[in-house]
């Protein structure tokens, strides 16, 4: 966040600087005009930098207030928006929404991609009003942040392009966190953004996902079984993607939970028999799914540059796109076709024939 105040104040004072010379070169040959028009959009460009900075400022202080919950950075947040200029933003809470059981950095994403909505909507909307609903049920965690501005085409806009470069990062934000984020916009008519994820496994420390994740990370050759009285497919499938060996109910009578453990020294995972259930119907419909959902173009032509063992770097240059791009790219590919990473794509994609 320090660098990208940095870098904004820097660039707007790049264009001052040019905004200034051009005006003198202006008054030298007596257009007063010109010289009006300049002035005009130096005023409008201080105001707007004004307010930037201090939306700025307003997210370095969430950094620092985290450890007083989600709910209340989000109030802050909002109240803080609504003294900066004439948009109002109406805060809406529903559903059980006290503190949900998130970790510190997946709180302190949300509260950026807030921002970051925030600020586009500021930049680019022209909108009178916003709206944002926090929403807690079943588990389940969402935040929607809709606006009434001018909205654009999604369908027409290459996230690469600069002009829209707040999305790009408010998808990458959503992704690193395990969120689905969805814009839904249509010219003259708004623009809708909802960012959607599952809340972990309860523990009083860290949730078991998190330590699952922490313990891989540490020493990955460590094996680790989830035992857990969660049956939720995406309790399921989170654990998976973390790299866990296996998956447990508690409710699992003793021989069998032997059995499973023994597993493990044969190099097989640990899976309850209905979880396994559930695991095959999955991937036996994996082939129906991806009649109903095409790769696009550019999805393919990545997937073929890595299934030729190249990197998220490499295929970036060889595209002339971002690396970020890339990593957007490959995880709606992931989504498409049910699974967990780069080797489980190309391998499904060349057992289906798409490559």
């Amino acid at each position: 966040m320090k660098n990208a105040l940095h870098d904004g104040v820097a660039q707007f004072l790049a264009y001052l600087s040019a905004k200034i010379g051009a005006t003198r070169m202006e008054l030298k040959n007596h257009r007063n005009e010109v010289v009006e028009k300049n002035l005009q959009q130096v005023e409008q460009s201080v105001l707007d930098q004004s307010i930037e900075v201090r939306s700025s400022i307003v997210g370095l202080k969430m950094a620092g207030n985290i450890e007083k919950g989600l709910v209340y950075n989000v109030r802050e947040f909002i109240d803080q928006c609504n003294r900066l200029d004439d948009m109002v933003v109406e805060l809406y809470l529903l559903g059980d929404v006290k503190e949900p059981n998130l970790d510190s950095e997946k709180k302190l994403q949300l509260l950026r991609i807030l921002q970051e909505a925030v600020s586009n909507i500021r930049k680019h909307a022209r909108a009178s009003e916003a709206s944002v609903r926090l929403e807690v049920a079943s588990r389940k965690l969402s935040m929607t942040i809709s606006d009434n501005g001018v909205g654009f085409d999604p369908l027409q806009v290459r996230l690469e392009q600069t002009g829209h470069f707040g999305l790009h990062i408010i998808f990458e934000r959503a992704y690193e966190i395990g969120a689905r984020a969805e814009i839904k916009s249509a010219p003259f008519q708004g623009t809708t953004i909802t960012i959607a994820m599952d809340l972990d496994i309860h523990m009083p420390v860290m949730s078991g996902l998190e330590a699952l994740e922490q313990i891989k990370f540490a020493r990955p050759s460590i094996q680790v079984v989830m035992l857990t009285v969660s049956e939720e497919d995406s309790d399921l499938k989170k654990a998976i993607r973390s790299g866990a060996d296996g998956y447990i109910l508690k409710n699992i009578n003793a021989n069998e939970f032997l059995s499973l453990i023994d597993n493990l020294k044969n190099g097989n995972a640990a899976i309850s028999s209905s979880v396994a259930t559930r695991l095959f119907k999955d991937v036996s419909s994996a082939g129906e799914k991806i009649k109903k959902t095409a790769i696009s173009p550019r999805e393919l032509e990545i997937l073929k540059l890595v299934a030729a063992g190249k990197s998220n770097n490499e295929i970036a240059g060889q595209l002339s796109v971002s690396e970020n791009t890339v990593k957007f790219h490959l995880k709606n590919i992931m989504q498409k076709l049910s699974v967990s990473n780069r080797t489980e794509a190309v391998t499904y994609a060349l057992q289906e024939g798409i490559l």
